[in-house]
């Protein structure tokens, strides 16, 4: 499986999610999806991780509000995996330097952001509804 949000299964128990249930028939069922990404980076997964196996089957999830490269589209690197079939960086032999960059750079990433984001659900929970209505009517 490859693909965002839906492949990793995101809000639901791991059995649940579309590749649990795949899993309950096909054990040997591989998730590659990484919550989101665009489709430049799915690709990179696909080319790097998935088509060395030679899978029979590649289910690849794509959301339609995902499915243009957007700003990706501006990163060179993954712009190659585009424009040439062949392109790899072998990052499954670079396991260590992948490793390295998640916890030096996405971890703290993805804290900082979720930090953020409690902040402002925090601040919305002190939003008065009742508020909102009367700016509605006013």
């Amino acid at each position: 499986m490859v693909g965002e949000s839906l492949a990793v299964g995101h809000c639901v128990a791991p059995p649940e999610s579309v590749v649990g249930l795949v899993r309950a028939r096909f054990p040997r069922t591989a998730n590659f999806g990484v919550a989101g990404s665009r489709v430049l980076s799915q690709l990179g997964v696909f080319r790097e991780y998935v088509e060395p196996l030679k899978p029979p089957v590649v289910v690849w999830f794509v959301n339609p509000g995902y499915a243009e490269p957007g700003a990706e589209n501006s990163q060179g690197l993954l712009r190659r995996y585009l424009e040439d079939r062949h392109f790899v960086q072998r990052l499954r032999e670079r396991q260590g330097e992948v490793d390295s960059f998640i916890r030096k750079f996405l971890i703290p990433l993805n804290l900082r952001r979720d930090q953020a984001l409690s902040q402002d659900l925090d601040a919305a929970d002190s939003f008065s509804v009742s508020r909102l209505m009367k700016l509605r009517k006013g």
